[in-house]
């Protein structure tokens, strides 16, 4: 009997060594698990390090290849429903099968645009529009599309036109032009920055109420918008603006119509360098 209990005690004691060891190696880890961590990644000290390299946009440590959520800092990356979008990004964060259709950087040209009018791409931007011109970038997707996300800069502007910056997208194809809806900020020489949902069709334009800014675009500082269409809110689209100042505010559009396949970015009469560009779709 003594030895029998021996063995058993020496049996325990390699099983806690080897967990030791594992811990140590950075192999197995309680605080992963303590802190809901389901990311796969190891810890260093007490430092979580990602599975991948590469640019960071959101500067949370988790670089955009490997980020659930590559705009939205999420430190945890958690994922309560399990489809590969980041709980502070999903636009349906209770209901899986949202993914990412895609997500540019621009810290290269994208053969995926179509181009028009002045653009360029250098240094992680892309840069659409001039003063008395406009650019646009062209994109398509396979999917309906829940939310769209941007980040951009005002280069300059037309001291005399009124200015447009935005993202169209395409929502209805099948008689005649497209109806389409345009989350834009527009400034008028005599007036103020305006930002809005703005939906074009064969019955006439409408718009939501306007969020409006500062006497003027504030250069060389982020202005970012977010869309999130009809299937995210319900039967309303709506578009959220984070200003230079750090303040964010709301709109909305009735509009029960799901978008088509097609959109693009746009500059008139101004430059704007766009930081980023990132697409959430619906199966």
């Amino acid at each position: 009997m003594a030895v029998a209990h021996c063995a058993k005690a020496y049996a325990r004691a390699v099983r806690s060594l080897a967990v030791l060891a594992l811990v140590g190696c950075g192999r197995l880890s309680f605080d992963n698990a303590a802190r809901g961590d389901a990311s796969g990644d190891s810890l260093v000290g007490d430092s979580f390090v990602a599975p991948c390299t590469g640019p960071d946009e959101d500067g949370d440590a988790y670089p955009n290849a490997c980020d659930n959520c590559p705009t939205e800092p999420s430190g945890n990356q958690g994922d309560g429903d399990n489809d590969g979008i980041g709980d502070v990004c999903d636009p349906r964060p209770t209901t899986p099968g949202d993914v990412i259709e895609f997500f540019d950087p621009f810290d290269d040209q994208n053969p995926r645009y179509m181009l028009f009018g002045t653009r360029a791409f250098g240094g992680g931007l892309l840069r659409l529009g001039d003063d008395v011109a406009f650019g646009q970038a062209f994109f398509t997707h396979s999917r309906t599309i829940t939310r769209i996300d941007f980040a951009f800069e005002i280069v300059s502007g037309s001291p005399t036109d009124t200015q447009y910056t935005g993202v169209w997208t395409h929502i209805d194809t099948v008689a005649g032009p497209p109806d389409q809806l345009f989350s834009e900020g527009t400034f008028f020489p005599t007036s103020t920055v305006r930002f809005r949902l703005k939906e074009t069709s064969a019955g006439g334009d409408r718009y939501s109420p306007d969020i409006s800014d500062t006497p003027g675009w504030i250069v060389g500082q982020r202005y970012r918008s977010i869309t999130d269409t009809s299937l995210a809110t319900g039967g309303e689209f709506r578009l959220t603006v984070t200003l230079p100042d750090g303040r964010t505010e709301t709109t909305m559009l009735d509009i029960s119509i799901p978008p088509g396949n097609q959109g693009f970015l746009e500059s008139d009469k101004m430059t704007t360098d766009y930081a980023y560009l990132i697409v959430y779709a619906a199966p």
